[in-house]
């Protein structure tokens, strides 16, 4: 069932996105009955297809406390369980009073890659205990950021870009 949503993105109830996910991978069954109960704030689910490139999940935090997991595709599809997961242990980093980056939509981006240079290992880390295997998303984000790097001739033309660039 989806709902409608302000901004004009549909969202959708979290057991329309995640069900399949809960009943289908051990790990993400026993992550979901033990970290979610941790993440008071209610969360938006999101069918995000703007999403850049190569980035097929992110969590994105309202100052007013409203939290939003955005996905490419809805619902979520099993070999995505550690991906979805992976967003959903960021609002405990949060909770926890973990030091992240708020950001305008035009900085959206740059704010999402420094946090997740500091906060990832932590969630990385946490996720391998519920038996999560992260070798294989590890290796095909190796890809994509050599195939997304590929199409640069040389380092970009505006300053944010070339932050990110170096």
């Amino acid at each position: 069932m989806q709902i409608p949503y302000e901004f004009g993105l549909p969202t959708f109830p979290e057991m329309d996105v995640i069900g399949d996910l809960i009943n289908s991978s051990q790990p993400f069954s026993q992550f979901y009955q033990s970290e979610r109960k941790r993440i008071t704030q209610s969360i938006h689910w999101v069918k995000d297809h703007t999403l850049p490139q190569g980035i097929d999940f992110r969590v994105t935090r309202f100052p007013t406390g409203e939290h939003f997991i955005k996905l490419r595709r809805v619902p979520a599809a099993v070999q995505d369980a550690c991906k979805v997961a992976h967003e959903l242990e960021h609002l405990v980093l949060d909770l926890e009073g973990f030091p992240g980056i708020a950001a305008t939509p035009q900085f959206e981006n740059l704010a999402s890659a420094t946090t997740s240079m500091v906060a990832d290992p932590v969630v990385n880390s946490r996720l391998i205990k519920f038996g999560f295997d992260l070798r294989k998303d590890y290796e095909n984000e190796i890809l994509e950021n050599k195939i997304q790097l590929g199409r640069f001739q040389g380092p970009p033309a505006d300053r944010i870009a070339r932050m990110l660039w170096a």
